[in-house]
């Protein structure tokens, strides 16, 4: 018996799971995922958009990196929060040259003590 891990199972999981406050996500806190991918959706492609809008309504704002020329643009677009939330890079190892566009993304402004950015200390668990 084989085990399929595909984006529906993955964003449903998220939302049901991971960011669910009897799980430890706190409701003050903003939820962000990000996701990296190497493909395009080949296991019921139609169900992981569907779960894809599921977890972006439920209030999580979804980053998208996507990696190589075999990925499908337009699906991430649509996986996205946003169009500016799609990255993307040729290989594995450019995404070093992507860190500091990831955690600018990932950054919410003027969250933190005292209103203080969270760029500042990204790091830390407020």
């Amino acid at each position: 018996m084989s085990l399929t891990f595909t984006l529906t199972l993955t964003f449903r999981t998220l939302r049901e799971v991971t960011f669910n406050v009897s799980n430890g996500d706190r409701p003050n806190v903003p939820d962000v995922a990000i996701v990296i991918t190497d493909g395009k959706s080949n296991v019921f492609p139609e169900q992981t958009i569907t779960e894809a809008r599921n977890l972006k309504a439920a209030g999580v704002r979804v980053l998208v990196i996507g990696i190589t020329s075999s990925i499908n643009v337009t699906e991430l677009q649509t996986i996205a929060s946003n169009l500016s939330d799609v990255i993307i890079v040729d290989t594995y190892a450019n995404l070093t040259n992507i860190v500091d566009d990831i955690v600018g993304k990932a950054c919410i402004p003027d969250y933190g003590p005292a209103g203080e950015s969270c760029c500042y200390s990204p790091c830390l668990s407020y």
